[in-house]
């Protein structure tokens, strides 16, 4: 599927979402990340990477996600 530039495509439970990638988007991300990184290292935080939830179709590219201790890398995970 073609998806103009500057903008974010995801499938959510089988419905496409686009959103405007923009500046203030960016500027709201970036802040939230500095706050998390006091408490998070930086190998528990992701942004933009697909994250399987647990439950039918929770399969998501969050803007921004922070790790549990627990949490495992499986063999979808891009390797460092």
């Amino acid at each position: 599927m073609p998806v103009p530039e500057g903008t974010k495509a995801e499938i959510v439970g089988g419905n496409v979402f686009m959103s405007p990638r923009r500046q203030h988007h960016w500027e709201i991300i970036s802040g939230i990340f500095e706050q998390l990184r006091d408490k998070y290292p930086r190998k528990r935080l992701a942004s933009d990477l697909r994250i399987d939830i647990p439950g039918h179709l929770n399969g998501s590219a969050c803007d921004l996600a922070a790790m549990a201790d627990r949490s495992v890398k499986d063999s979808k995970f891009p390797r460092d």
